[in-house]
């Protein structure tokens, strides 16, 4: 999902992937000329902290770390139920 955040000579886009590989948003910009100088990841998976300054890091809490497990499950379930119907039937 592409979005423009700020209009103007030097634009500013919200991208989200829901899976994202290295340089990946990079390389699709760069595919339209539209090069990218600057990236600011703002979420990863179910984690947001606005107050988190670029470079800075911070321990997860409890909670944190709750849901990556959950999202890391969720996607275990997903992926398991894509292979089992790609799997040809053998009666």
């Amino acid at each position: 999902h592409i979005e423009i955040a700020e209009k103007g000579d030097n634009p500013w886009l919200k991208v989200t992937l829901t899976e994202g590989k290295n340089q990946q948003i990079r390389r699709m910009f760069a595919a339209v000329g539209h090069p990218v100088s600057k990236l600011r990841r703002v979420q990863f998976g179910p984690l947001a902290d606005p107050l988190l300054k670029p470079g800075a890091w911070r321990y997860l809490n409890p909670q944190e770390i709750a849901a990556i497990k959950h999202e890391k499950l969720k996607l275990k379930d997903l992926i398991s139920d894509l292979e089992s119907k790609q799997r040809p039937a053998f009666a």
